[in-house]
């Protein structure tokens, strides 16, 4: 008799412990489900995520160029006796003259009679900028042969440009255009007195 009590205990136990499984089996189902559910959301809303602030940064670029494009010709007309503009474009797309597929983009081309201001704008600058817009000035005539012959005076302009970043663009003779006692102005005007341009 006591044999079959623990016989009967033990059975108990044993439906129990498998009740429990089981549950425990639902719960890790429902959990896994919820953890697919939860993942899924994260990837949607970091893909929102990044989409926005893709747009916000675009904007932001966008922003600087509408405060930098109506002081270009300002300060052509300033510095560089550039009074004639015979056409102004906001960041135009263009296809290298020779090498086939090889295309880029301009942020401001202002072309006057005799010169031809070319300017990129950062919202925030980065070290490796003077370089390669320095690149893209060299290539310029290969985007624009029918401007050949015209001075090409480059002018890179941002809000704010640290100064390792100020002092490179003056060693690549580029013209820096920033924030200055409220308006845009050239920062970098020691170069100005070398008559580069």
């Amino acid at each position: 008799m006591v044999i079959e009590e623990r016989v009967d205990r033990l059975e108990e136990m044993m439906v129990k412990t498998q009740m429990v499984v089981q549950s425990l089996a639902i719960e890790m189902k429902l959990f896994r489900d919820e953890m697919k559910i939860f993942k899924d959301e994260m990837k949607r809303d970091t893909k929102n995520l990044k989409q926005e602030l893709a747009g916000i940064s675009k904007k932001m670029g966008t922003i600087v160029e509408d405060i930098v494009a109506p002081n270009i010709n300002y300060t052509g007309k300033k510095y560089f006796n550039c009074s004639d503009c015979l056409l102004f474009m906001v960041r135009v797309k263009v296809k290298h003259s020779k090498i086939k597929g090889n295309n880029t983009e301009f942020d401001i081309i202002s072309v006057y009679s005799d010169k031809v201001i070319i300017n990129e704008t950062k919202s925030t600058p980065r070290p490796e900028d003077p370089r390669n817009f320095s690149e893209k000035i060299n290539d310029f005539f290969n985007y624009f042969p029918e401007y050949e012959g015209k001075k090409i005076i480059p002018l890179f302009a941002s809000i704010h440009i640290p100064e390792n970043i100020l002092s490179d663009l003056s060693r690549h003779k580029i013209y820096a255009m920033g924030m200055k006692e409220g308006t845009m102005d050239i920062l970098n005007k020691e170069i100005l007195e070398n008559k580069l341009y």
